[in-house]
């Protein structure tokens, strides 16, 4: 229908417009030979995953992770979530929340899609990128699942990013007039990332669903804390005020400093100024704890795995459903037999809030044998 057809065309004229901007920048690049910048600030790194063994493996390039869809705080209509983004090829992806732990593998060129269900309201979304030794990359974002139609954004950055994604290996093939540097496809892919970023930013009135504390209120606006990033809420005459739970219509007025509120409306391009359509007073989050930990196994029960890492012991929950794997082949899975002790494996997965040492559920990567 036309609401789909217009943002699949504006978002391919957009895409044509940004190729046109990085084909000149890599031409700029061939005759200096320079390199291309850091990859996305999208990206962020996890701590570096405890380990009380030293691999043999040799060393390899640091692996990235850059997640394309969903853009952070998106507010969709859909239970069912399409997740997309970059990592490296070798790597694996594996994605939490509240109900379910999935892994998915990128294809040759790092590109990985897959596709999750949330739950009504807000979803902690965790990201982990492992590499062939157990070092892991991490993103946390939420995610709102609500009624309001959001479809033209995301069809919108669906089209900008495959435009982009189409487009780089075309010209990346193209002859040169002089011979093209090594690397320079991995060039341009990067610059696709950062302009992929970069369009994100600059999408005005996206939806999005921005869960924060208030730090200090006045009659003009309200002002959030989330994640170390303040944001300045405003309303109008047509914003709601609901008490979770229940959905208690309320006032303005009866909301307090240090209250947790869900904000649901759009971002300006300020991306500081959300224009709320619904506030809701909410209970303070329980935010679950999520790790992934390398180590040697030391124990091996009917039911539990005793993980030992940097002088730490942790346990996982094990059951017929847990799924384990070979880093280096994911599509053969093991089974609790083919484990040893002195095995160095990868739990990734959700944490007990009682014992934060005891895993609930996870995924097993063995990275390395015992023999």
């Amino acid at each position: 229908n036309k609401e789909m057809i217009i943002p699949i065309v504006v978002g391919f004229a957009v895409g044509i417009i940004v190729m046109y901007g990085i084909v000149t920048a890599t031409r700029s690049l061939k005759d200096q030979a320079t390199v291309s910048p850091e990859p996305t600030t999208i990206t962020q790194d996890s701590p570096t995953p405890k380990s009380n063994e030293p691999t043999d493996a040799p060393p390899q390039d640091q692996s990235s992770l850059t997640i394309v869809n969903p853009y952070p705080h998106a507010l969709v209509n859909d239970d069912n979530l399409i997740i997309r983004g970059f990592t490296s090829k070798n790597d694996q992806v594996v994605i939490i929340n509240e109900n379910n732990t999935l892994s998915t593998m990128p294809n040759e060129k790092g590109e990985f899609e897959t596709e999750i269900k949330l739950t009504q309201g807000s979803n902690y979304l965790t990201f982990f990128s492992i590499d062939p030794q157990g070092q892991s990359k991490r993103i946390d974002q939420t995610v709102v699942s609500a009624l309001t139609k959001t479809m033209k954004p995301t069809i919108l950055i669906t089209a900008i990013f495959f435009t982009l994604l189409i487009a780089s290996p075309i010209y990346a093939i193209t002859p040169a007039r002089e011979s093209t540097p090594s690397g320079t496809i991995d060039q341009i892919r990067e610059a696709v990332r950062e302009k992929v970023a970069a369009k994100l930013d600059q999408i005005e009135d996206r939806p999005v669903g921005i869960i924060g504390q208030v730090t200090n209120l006045t009659e003009q606006s309200i002002t959030i804390l989330v994640d170390e990033q303040e944001y300045s809420v405003a309303s109008t005459g047509a914003t709601t005020y609901l008490k979770i739970p229940g959905r208690k219509e309320i006032k303005r007025n009866d909301i307090a400093i240090q209250d947790f509120l869900l904000i649901k409306g759009t971002l300006a391009n300020t991306q500081t100024i959300v224009n709320a359509n619904e506030i809701q007073v909410i209970p303070t989050p329980d935010l679950p704890e999520r790790e992934s930990i390398t180590g040697t196994i030391t124990k091996i029960l009917n039911s539990e795995i005793q993980l030992s890492s940097d002088e730490t012991t942790y346990t996982l929950k094990f059951s017929s459903s847990t799924p384990i794997r070979e880093i280096t082949a994911p599509n053969s899975p093991l089974k609790l037999t083919d484990l040893n002790t002195q095995d160095t494996i990868t739990i990734t997965g959700t944490l007990s809030s009682k014992l934060k040492t005891q895993f609930t559920s996870g995924y097993i990567f063995r990275i390395k044998t015992s023999e």
